[in-house]
């Protein structure tokens, strides 16, 4: 097979293995953001919005919120 077969052509295997390489690194580089910006830390007096985090954190609320998302559908699926 070349490597500009279509997607088709391989075998259904591989391309889910190759989906799930690519979310394990996802996920692991999510895991790296959260632990950087210390959330767990943040979170230890109980819960608090995505803003607030992010204010504190010193991020992005927008992009805070779709890691944080990232994160929980991972744990719920695993």
């Amino acid at each position: 097979m070349h490597a500009t077969a279509p997607l088709q052509a391989t075998k259904p295997e591989a391309a889910a293995r190759l989906l799930e390489l690519i979310q394990m690194r996802l996920i692991s580089e999510a895991i790296h953001v959260v632990a950087a910006l210390g959330i767990a830390d943040l979170l230890a007096d109980g819960p608090r919005s995505i803003e607030q985090l992010a204010e504190t954190a010193g991020a992005s609320a927008p992009s805070l919120g779709r890691t944080m998302r990232a994160l929980s559908s991972f744990s719920s699926t695993a």
